[in-house]
């Protein structure tokens, strides 16, 4: 079905099959004993992947008012985002990009303060004990970028990433509370340009040669298409 069905209707518009998006996914990350959580994961990712090609046929099909369309285009641009990161997170576990936690703090001992040179300070001791069990530091979405970039995982240019930074950047505006001038409210964030480029990021990266990727993966995500 190619268009969005009005209520009352017996027929109804379906989005690419979950599976087939886990299929493709699962092409990279097959092992998941790498991170247990991966299959959940990449079902998350399966979903919202269904839900912003939703939000696209929403933005293709219906004449929206100015303001629900910025508001769409900027759900687009977060929930495509945030599909970026948790891509980028399976990849820093199945490469081996996070920092394991060798020590772990249990106690702060010693604690002073004093005055040294006019200037008011304290002194503590730490006291850590060795990690006898694997666990791995939390890693920022600039962190992983950072790291995925530097050690070239994907087949992508640098403009993949920088363009990538500045949608992490937009996609961190969601605290409306945040946007104290008139620059920095949703009218004057999202538009056309964000969205076109946040549909371009995701579908390099979806497409990339670590998905294995072939003409049935092309045809999977051309709504991703501009």
């Amino acid at each position: 079905m190619s268009e969005l069905i009005g209520k009352g209707s017996k027929e109804r518009w379906y989005p690419i099959p979950i599976h087939k998006i886990k299929n493709h996914l699962s092409k990279y990350c097959f092992d998941h004993t790498i991170n247990s959580d991966s299959k959940y994961i990449i079902a998350n990712i399966s979903y919202n992947i269904q839900y912003i090609e939703y939000l696209r046929k929403t933005l293709n099909e219906l004449n929206l008012s100015e303001v629900l369309l910025i508001q769409t285009i900027k759900s687009f641009i977060i929930i495509s985002t945030s599909i970026i990161e948790a891509i980028f997170y399976i990849i820093c576990c199945k490469e081996n990009l996070r920092k394991k936690i060798v020590w772990n703090e249990i106690k702060t001992v010693g604690k002073s303060e004093f005055f040294l040179e006019g200037n008011s300070l304290k002194s503590e001791t730490k006291i850590y004990k060795k990690n006898t069990v694997t666990e791995f530091e939390s890693m920022t979405f600039d962190q992983m970028i950072k790291k995925i970039e530097r050690k070239k995982v994907l087949n992508q240019e640098n403009q993949f990433f920088k363009d990538l930074n500045h949608l992490r950047k937009l996609r961190n505006k969601i605290h409306l509370q945040e946007s104290k001038t008139i620059e920095k409210t949703d009218y004057n964030s999202f538009w056309r340009p964000e969205y076109t480029l946040s549909k371009k990021n995701l579908r390099l990266l979806l497409l990339d040669e670590i998905f294995k990727t072939d003409k049935s993966s092309i045809e999977l995500f051309k709504f991703l298409k501009n």
